[in-house]
């Protein structure tokens, strides 16, 4: 019997907890945005820094509701910490965020990653004789993940992903020299800032985002 009791103790006590902890994210509460970690292959190194893109578009998205986040500038971060030590791997882990969020004056801490950055290229023609249109479609599509981390527990409160595409199109004549095209083929460094920049804003205002989870979004096309 007492087993019994103190076993509907636990359950209510952790269903008490877990009932604040949610709560608390809908009061306002002050948050810290962590430096966004790459996780995409390396043979996308000459296509800049989307890790940065992604916290740069993230620290906007965030910043422009404070009816719903009141957020702690990044340079106030950086009295606390030097830049180097927001880099490192043990300051974006969910693990930590407790000690730096003490120090730091933060109620949650805003975790990121892109995880995925993929390419594929599309070519038609249209008509087999000389003189006939050829198309191309170049495309790169992006995923990205946002955690949100309550600082005095360390638990992932809430969890958004979105993804972003960014698509190119160019045209052609086949000729008895090859094939003709008009304007610039291929995958660019645009495209990939394009995608990565679509991602961050799905996870936030999107259907798996976090502002939707929250019931927050307030329905803006981005």
């Amino acid at each position: 019997m007492f087993r019994k009791m103190m076993g509907i103790i636990v359950l209510l006590g952790g269903l008490m907890v877990g009932s604040v902890c949610q709560a608390g994210l809908y009061d306002n509460p002050t948050v810290a945005i962590m430096p966004f970690q790459n996780k995409v292959p390396y043979q996308w190194d000459g296509f800049g820094d989307r890790a940065g893109i992604a916290t740069e578009e993230l620290t906007a998205l965030i910043t422009d509701r404070p009816d719903v986040f009141q957020v702690i500038e990044r340079i106030e971060l950086q009295g606390l910490v030097d830049e180097q030590s927001l880099g490192m791997t043990g300051l974006v882990n969910p693990d930590t965020a407790v000690e730096v969020g003490n120090l730091s004056g933060a109620e949650y801490k805003i975790f990121g990653a892109v995880t995925n950055l993929s390419a594929k290229s599309n070519t038609m023609a249209l008509g087999a004789l000389l003189g006939g249109m050829v198309g191309s479609q170049d495309s790169v599509t992006a995923n990205v993940t946002i955690r949100i981390v309550e600082v005095s527990t360390g638990r992932v409160v809430l969890v958004g992903q979105g993804k972003g595409t960014s698509k190119h199109v160019s045209a052609g004549a086949a000729t008895d020299g090859g094939i003709i095209m008009v304007g610039s083929t291929g995958i660019s460094e645009e495209m990939a800032f394009n995608a990565v920049s679509k991602a961050t804003k799905d996870a936030v205002n999107g259907k798996e985002g976090i502002f939707t989870k929250m019931g927050v979004n307030k329905g803006k096309k981005h």
